[in-house]
Protein backbone atom coordinates (compact mmCIF):
# COMPACT_ATOMS: atom_id res chain seq x y z
CA UNK A 1 0.00 0.00 0.00
CA UNK A 2 2.84 2.38 0.88
CA UNK A 3 4.53 1.86 -2.49
CA UNK A 4 1.21 2.36 -4.28
CA UNK A 5 0.54 5.64 -2.53
CA UNK A 6 4.05 6.93 -3.13
CA UNK A 7 3.92 5.86 -6.75
CA UNK A 8 0.71 7.80 -7.21
CA UNK A 9 2.35 10.81 -5.63
CA UNK A 10 5.19 10.45 -8.12
CA UNK A 11 2.78 10.47 -11.06
CA UNK A 12 2.89 13.92 -12.61
CA UNK A 13 0.59 13.79 -15.59
CA UNK A 14 -0.68 17.32 -15.93
CA UNK A 15 -3.95 18.34 -17.52
CA UNK A 16 -3.60 18.73 -21.27
CA UNK A 17 -4.83 21.77 -23.17
CA UNK A 18 -7.86 21.40 -25.40
CA UNK A 19 -7.06 20.83 -29.07
CA UNK A 20 -9.29 21.08 -32.10
CA UNK A 21 -10.99 17.77 -32.87
CA UNK A 22 -9.07 17.31 -36.09
CA UNK A 23 -5.68 17.97 -34.49
CA UNK A 24 -3.24 15.08 -34.41
CA UNK A 25 -2.91 13.53 -30.93
CA UNK A 26 0.14 14.61 -29.00
CA UNK A 27 2.95 12.15 -28.63
CA UNK A 28 3.40 10.76 -25.14
CA UNK A 29 6.65 10.17 -23.23
CA UNK A 30 7.01 7.97 -20.15
CA UNK A 31 9.55 9.50 -17.76
CA UNK A 32 10.68 6.80 -15.31
CA UNK A 33 12.82 7.69 -12.29
CA UNK A 34 12.84 4.74 -9.91
CA UNK A 35 16.09 4.50 -7.90
CA UNK A 36 17.24 1.27 -6.35
CA UNK A 37 20.72 2.65 -5.84
CA UNK A 38 21.85 6.18 -5.08
CA UNK A 39 18.86 8.51 -5.44
CA UNK A 40 19.88 11.73 -7.15
CA UNK A 41 18.44 15.02 -5.98
CA UNK A 42 16.67 15.77 -9.30
CA UNK A 43 14.52 12.63 -8.95
CA UNK A 44 13.65 12.97 -5.25
CA UNK A 45 10.03 13.81 -4.54
CA UNK A 46 9.66 17.32 -3.15
CA UNK A 47 7.37 17.36 -0.10
CA UNK A 48 5.55 14.33 -1.48
CA UNK A 49 5.02 15.95 -4.86
CA UNK A 50 6.80 15.85 -8.21
CA UNK A 51 10.58 15.98 -8.31
CA UNK A 52 12.60 18.80 -9.86
CA UNK A 53 13.20 16.73 -13.00
CA UNK A 54 9.53 15.67 -13.16
CA UNK A 55 8.49 19.31 -13.27
CA UNK A 56 11.14 20.15 -15.86
CA UNK A 57 10.13 17.29 -18.14
CA UNK A 58 6.43 18.08 -17.98
CA UNK A 59 7.05 21.76 -18.66
CA UNK A 60 9.33 20.85 -21.57
CA UNK A 61 6.56 18.75 -23.08
CA UNK A 62 4.02 21.55 -22.65
CA UNK A 63 6.38 23.97 -24.36
CA UNK A 64 7.09 21.73 -27.35
CA UNK A 65 3.77 19.97 -27.81
CA UNK A 66 4.11 16.50 -26.32
CA UNK A 67 2.83 14.94 -23.11
CA UNK A 68 5.10 13.63 -20.36
CA UNK A 69 3.90 11.08 -17.81
CA UNK A 70 6.19 10.75 -14.78
CA UNK A 71 6.27 7.75 -12.48
CA UNK A 72 8.47 5.59 -10.26
CA UNK A 73 6.10 2.64 -10.44
CA UNK A 74 7.68 -0.18 -12.45
CA UNK A 75 4.27 -1.83 -12.83
CA UNK A 76 3.68 0.57 -15.71
CA UNK A 77 5.81 -1.71 -17.91
CA UNK A 78 3.32 -4.54 -17.44
CA UNK A 79 0.67 -2.32 -19.02
CA UNK A 80 0.06 -0.70 -22.38
CA UNK A 81 3.38 0.52 -23.78
CA UNK A 82 1.99 1.20 -27.24
CA UNK A 83 0.68 4.56 -26.02
CA UNK A 84 4.20 5.95 -25.60
CA UNK A 85 6.41 7.28 -28.36
CA UNK A 86 9.50 7.10 -26.13
CA UNK A 87 10.79 6.23 -22.69
CA UNK A 88 13.07 8.57 -20.72
CA UNK A 89 15.04 7.04 -17.84
CA UNK A 90 16.75 8.71 -14.88
CA UNK A 91 17.24 5.57 -12.83
CA UNK A 92 19.87 3.74 -10.81
CA UNK A 93 20.51 0.29 -9.40
CA UNK A 94 18.81 -3.02 -10.08
CA UNK A 95 15.29 -2.11 -11.17
CA UNK A 96 14.20 -5.74 -10.76
CA UNK A 97 14.49 -5.44 -6.97
CA UNK A 98 12.13 -3.75 -4.53
CA UNK A 99 13.35 -0.36 -3.25
CA UNK A 100 14.46 0.21 0.30
CA UNK A 101 11.90 1.83 2.58
CA UNK A 102 13.29 5.34 2.04
CA UNK A 103 12.86 5.30 -1.73
CA UNK A 104 9.40 5.45 -3.30
CA UNK A 105 8.60 3.35 -6.31
CA UNK A 106 8.16 -0.24 -7.36
CA UNK A 107 10.33 -2.67 -9.26
CA UNK A 108 10.00 -3.66 -12.90
CA UNK A 109 8.90 -7.28 -13.17
CA UNK A 110 10.71 -9.72 -15.44
CA UNK A 111 7.71 -9.59 -17.78
CA UNK A 112 7.72 -5.79 -17.76
CA UNK A 113 11.41 -5.68 -18.49
CA UNK A 114 11.03 -7.93 -21.54
CA UNK A 115 8.05 -5.86 -22.73
CA UNK A 116 10.15 -2.71 -22.35
CA UNK A 117 13.04 -4.17 -24.36
CA UNK A 118 10.66 -5.46 -27.04
CA UNK A 119 8.96 -2.05 -27.31
CA UNK A 120 12.26 -0.33 -28.05
CA UNK A 121 13.26 -2.95 -30.61
CA UNK A 122 9.88 -2.53 -32.28
CA UNK A 123 10.41 1.22 -32.72
CA UNK A 124 9.86 3.09 -29.45
CA UNK A 125 12.51 5.65 -28.53
CA UNK A 126 14.73 5.75 -25.45
CA UNK A 127 16.55 8.64 -23.77
CA UNK A 128 18.81 7.93 -20.81
CA UNK A 129 19.96 10.62 -18.37
CA UNK A 130 23.12 10.62 -16.26
CA UNK A 131 22.77 7.53 -14.04
CA UNK A 132 20.51 5.61 -16.42
CA UNK A 133 23.51 3.43 -17.26
CA UNK A 134 24.22 2.91 -13.56
CA UNK A 135 21.18 0.65 -13.88
CA UNK A 136 21.04 -3.15 -14.27
CA UNK A 137 24.83 -3.06 -14.32
CA UNK A 138 27.03 -5.86 -15.57
CA UNK A 139 29.49 -5.55 -12.71
CA UNK A 140 33.16 -6.36 -12.99
CA UNK A 141 36.24 -4.22 -12.50
CA UNK A 142 35.72 -0.50 -13.12
CA UNK A 143 38.89 -0.36 -15.17
CA UNK A 144 38.28 -3.44 -17.32
CA UNK A 145 35.86 -3.67 -20.24
CA UNK A 146 33.64 -6.73 -19.93
CA UNK A 147 33.42 -9.36 -22.69
CA UNK A 148 30.17 -9.05 -24.71
CA UNK A 149 28.61 -12.15 -23.15
CA UNK A 150 28.91 -10.61 -19.66
CA UNK A 151 27.40 -7.22 -20.50
CA UNK A 152 23.85 -6.80 -19.22
CA UNK A 153 21.26 -6.69 -22.05
CA UNK A 154 19.99 -3.32 -20.82
CA UNK A 155 23.51 -1.86 -20.91
CA UNK A 156 23.88 -3.13 -24.47
CA UNK A 157 20.75 -1.16 -25.39
CA UNK A 158 21.94 2.03 -23.67
CA UNK A 159 25.40 1.80 -25.22
CA UNK A 160 27.79 2.10 -22.26
CA UNK A 161 28.03 1.45 -18.52
CA UNK A 162 28.87 3.67 -15.54
CA UNK A 163 32.07 2.90 -13.66
CA UNK A 164 32.75 5.75 -11.22
CA UNK A 165 32.97 9.51 -10.92
CA UNK A 166 35.27 12.13 -9.48
CA UNK A 167 34.51 15.47 -7.81
CA UNK A 168 32.02 17.83 -9.37
CA UNK A 169 33.86 20.27 -11.60
CA UNK A 170 33.75 22.35 -14.76
CA UNK A 171 34.75 20.54 -17.92
CA UNK A 172 34.57 20.98 -21.67
CA UNK A 173 32.25 18.85 -23.76
CA UNK A 174 33.46 18.69 -27.36
CA UNK A 175 30.67 18.43 -29.93
CA UNK A 176 31.64 15.89 -32.57
CA UNK A 177 28.61 16.38 -34.81
CA UNK A 178 27.45 20.01 -34.60
CA UNK A 179 24.83 19.50 -37.31
CA UNK A 180 23.08 16.69 -35.39
CA UNK A 181 20.93 18.88 -33.15
CA UNK A 182 19.75 22.50 -33.30
CA UNK A 183 21.16 23.01 -29.78
CA UNK A 184 24.57 21.75 -30.88
CA UNK A 185 24.54 24.13 -33.84
CA UNK A 186 24.06 27.00 -31.43
CA UNK A 187 27.10 25.97 -29.38
CA UNK A 188 29.61 25.32 -32.15
CA UNK A 189 32.64 23.19 -31.31
CA UNK A 190 32.18 22.75 -27.56
CA UNK A 191 30.46 23.92 -24.39
CA UNK A 192 31.66 24.15 -20.81
CA UNK A 193 29.53 22.99 -17.90
CA UNK A 194 29.72 22.26 -14.16
CA UNK A 195 28.46 18.79 -13.31
CA UNK A 196 29.33 15.44 -11.80
CA UNK A 197 30.91 13.64 -14.73
CA UNK A 198 30.44 9.90 -14.92
CA UNK A 199 33.13 7.70 -16.41
CA UNK A 200 31.96 4.87 -18.66
CA UNK A 201 33.07 1.50 -20.02
CA UNK A 202 31.59 -1.24 -22.25
CA UNK A 203 30.97 1.13 -25.16
CA UNK A 204 28.84 -0.23 -27.99
CA UNK A 205 30.87 -0.42 -31.19
CA UNK A 206 27.85 0.69 -33.21
CA UNK A 207 27.24 3.94 -31.32
CA UNK A 208 27.34 7.29 -33.06
CA UNK A 209 29.12 9.74 -30.76
CA UNK A 210 27.58 13.21 -30.62
CA UNK A 211 29.84 14.74 -27.95
CA UNK A 212 32.85 13.68 -25.89
CA UNK A 213 34.16 14.74 -22.49
CA UNK A 214 37.52 16.49 -22.71
CA UNK A 215 39.38 14.84 -19.82
CA UNK A 216 42.52 16.96 -20.00
CA UNK A 217 43.14 18.70 -16.69
CA UNK A 218 40.19 17.11 -14.89
CA UNK A 219 40.53 16.09 -11.24
CA UNK A 220 40.07 12.39 -10.45
CA UNK A 221 41.78 9.14 -11.36
CA UNK A 222 38.81 8.03 -13.48
CA UNK A 223 39.58 10.87 -15.90
CA UNK A 224 43.21 9.85 -16.46
CA UNK A 225 42.21 8.52 -19.85
CA UNK A 226 41.59 9.89 -23.34
CA UNK A 227 38.34 11.74 -24.10
CA UNK A 228 35.29 9.46 -24.07
CA UNK A 229 31.65 9.75 -25.22
CA UNK A 230 29.26 11.80 -23.12
CA UNK A 231 26.32 12.10 -25.56
CA UNK A 232 25.55 9.50 -28.22
CA UNK A 233 22.94 7.78 -30.36
CA UNK A 234 22.47 4.26 -31.65
CA UNK A 235 19.73 2.00 -32.99
CA UNK A 236 18.27 -0.93 -31.06
CA UNK A 237 16.31 -2.76 -33.71
CA UNK A 238 13.90 -0.09 -34.97
CA UNK A 239 14.20 1.99 -31.81
CA UNK A 240 16.16 5.22 -31.58
CA UNK A 241 18.38 5.24 -28.49
CA UNK A 242 20.07 8.40 -27.18
CA UNK A 243 21.98 9.03 -23.98
CA UNK A 244 23.29 12.12 -22.19
CA UNK A 245 25.62 11.88 -19.20
CA UNK A 246 24.63 15.32 -17.91
CA UNK A 247 22.01 16.07 -15.27
CA UNK A 248 23.39 15.26 -11.81
CA UNK A 249 22.43 18.57 -10.22
CA UNK A 250 19.05 20.25 -9.71
CA UNK A 251 20.47 23.32 -11.42
CA UNK A 252 20.65 21.46 -14.72
CA UNK A 253 16.92 20.78 -14.68
CA UNK A 254 16.16 24.42 -13.90
CA UNK A 255 18.36 25.66 -16.74
CA UNK A 256 15.99 26.40 -19.64
CA UNK A 257 18.91 26.55 -22.06
CA UNK A 258 20.13 23.06 -21.17
CA UNK A 259 16.57 21.75 -21.32
CA UNK A 260 16.52 22.64 -24.99
CA UNK A 261 19.25 20.06 -25.57
CA UNK A 262 17.06 17.54 -23.73
CA UNK A 263 14.18 18.45 -26.01
CA UNK A 264 16.31 17.94 -29.13
CA UNK A 265 17.39 14.50 -27.95
CA UNK A 266 13.88 13.53 -26.93
CA UNK A 267 12.35 14.72 -30.19
CA UNK A 268 14.84 12.59 -32.10
CA UNK A 269 14.04 9.58 -29.89
CA UNK A 270 10.36 10.08 -30.71
CA UNK A 271 11.09 9.91 -34.43
CA UNK A 272 11.43 13.59 -35.31
CA UNK A 273 14.32 14.57 -37.55
CA UNK A 274 17.35 12.55 -38.54
CA UNK A 275 20.83 12.00 -37.15
CA UNK A 276 23.61 10.33 -39.07
CA UNK A 277 24.13 7.28 -36.86
CA UNK A 278 27.01 5.75 -38.78
CA UNK A 279 29.23 4.14 -36.10
CA UNK A 280 32.04 6.57 -35.31
CA UNK A 281 33.44 5.60 -31.90
CA UNK A 282 36.93 4.88 -33.19
CA UNK A 283 36.98 8.08 -35.23
CA UNK A 284 35.68 10.53 -32.62
CA UNK A 285 37.01 8.93 -29.43
CA UNK A 286 39.76 6.49 -30.46
CA UNK A 287 41.00 6.01 -26.90
CA UNK A 288 37.61 5.67 -25.24
CA UNK A 289 38.16 2.04 -24.28
CA UNK A 290 41.34 2.94 -22.42
CA UNK A 291 39.81 3.19 -18.96
CA UNK A 292 42.77 4.52 -17.00
CA UNK A 293 46.26 5.67 -17.91
CA UNK A 294 48.81 4.46 -15.38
Amino acid sequence: MKNTILSLLALCLFAAPVFAQDAAPRKKVLYFSYSNGFQHDPVKLVDGGPSVSDVAMVELGKKHGYEVVCTKDGAVFDGDLDQYAAFAFYTSGNLSNDPDENKPGARITDTGREKFFAAIRAGKGYLGFHSANDTWRSGGDNYVNDPPEKINPYIKIVGAEFTSHGPQQEADVIITQPAALPWFKSKGEKFRYYDEWYAFKNFADDMHVLAVLDTEGMKGDQYRRPPFPMVWARMEGKGRVVFSGLGHRNEYWKDEHMMEMVNDLLQYAMGEGEIDITPNLEKTAPGAKTLKNN
